[in-house]
Parts: C-alpha cells; structure tokens; sequence
C-alpha cells in the first residue's frame, strides 16, 4: 500500500552576516524522569542552567506513559524558554517512544521542539500538543519536531493579540494525525500517512 503525503510548505531563505563578537549560549543539561516505562526529558537549548521540576514544568505518568506540562515560559528577565523535549527509551538506547500529552496552558509565552538532543525523533506515538496560553496576549510556537508515529489529538498553537507567535516552523508526523490541527504561522508540515479528509479540522490562517 502506497502511503499518501501531504506537504505543505513555505521556504525563506536569509542570509546573516556573521556572529561577530556575540556569545551562543550553550545547552542545560536534561532533566529527565521515568516511572518504569519510557523516559521523558526537558531541557532548555538556550540557558545553561537545567530548568526545575515544580517550578518550570511538571512530569506525570498514565499506565507508564510520560506527559510534560510547561507551567514558565521565561526567566522573568525578557527570555523565552526555548524547550526542548524527547521521551526515548534511555540516553544508551535513545529509541523513541510514546507521549501521552504535551501541554502549556497558563499565561506564558512557550516555544516548544520535539527533537532528541541530536536532532533525532522527539517520540512515536503522541497524545496532543496543546501549547494554548490562557491569556491571548501570549503566544506559543513549535521552532521543530518529529514524531515517528501518529499525532492521535490535537495539535495547537497560538498567535498573540500583539501579532507574535503561532508558528511551526517545520513538524513531521510519521504516522497519521487525526486531531484537529490549528497554526496560525505554518512553514512546513509533514503528515506521511493521512488521509486528511478524516481530520476534523485543519486551520491555517
């Protein structure tokens, strides 16, 4: 059976001078937790100092599966949390595996990739992905992220009365997706097997 693919995609291109004397900050180390089953980890690529559980976002676990709440989305001094997260088997094996749900609802700004420190995979199957701050002057956005199995709920993000955000830069589904799918900014989109007439709803605006 041949699978369908739907791609959707806008290309920029930029060109960037030079760095010149700016600094690339550097990676935090993972913070990562397991209740038998498959691992989940969060870590910031943006700030060296690992975010905090509790404080910075929550793991819980339905029958093994992980889930990650994003509850900050900035350090208070004018920086976005630039997360990223991965749920794999552990960091020998780094197979991918499930997620039930990722999620940031409260009054935060969220920038959020699903990719494995390498750029592999960030898991297989996964629930939702429903970064939809509570306040609308907040905005979420999905920079990158690969799932090797189906999105089975909705995918969200939100655009900013103030116009920021909302955006996927560039996301692929190696299963299907049957949730709705709302991106205000969309780049690149890569369902591998969809039908997309099943979807209830798919919203670019």
């Amino acid at each position: 059976m041949t699978a369908n693919i739907l791609t959707i995609s806008i290309v920029c291109v930029s060109l960037v001078a030079g760095t010149g004397g700016l600094a690339i900050a550097q990676p935090s180390a993972p913070v990562c937790d397991t209740s038998g089953g498959p691992e989940i980890c969060v870590r910031f690529d943006n700030l060296a100092d690992p975010p905090i559980e509790g404080t910075h976002f929550d793991f819980s676990f339905a029958f093994g599966v992980p889930s990650v709440d994003f509850t900050e989305g900035d350090n208070g001094l004018g920086t976005t949390f630039e997360w990223r997260m991965w749920s794999w088997d552990d960091s020998t094996t780094q197979s991918p595996r499930g997620i039930n749900n990722i999620t940031g609802l409260l009054a935060e700004d969220y920038s959020v990739k699903v990719l494995q420190p390498d750029g592999d995979p960030g898991a297989t199957n996964v629930g939702k992905i429903d970064l939809n701050p509570s306040d609308a002057g907040n905005f979420s956005r999905i920079p990158a992220g690969e799932i090797t199995g189906d999105l089975t709920g909705d995918l969200l993000v939100q655009k900013s009365s103030g116009g920021s955000g909302g955006n996927v830069d560039s996301f692929t589904i190696g299963g299907d997706a049957t949730g709705d799918i709302t991106i205000p900014t969309l780049d690149t989109l890569v369902i591998e097997v969809s039908a997309i007439t099943q979807n209830r709803a798919l919203k670019i605006t």
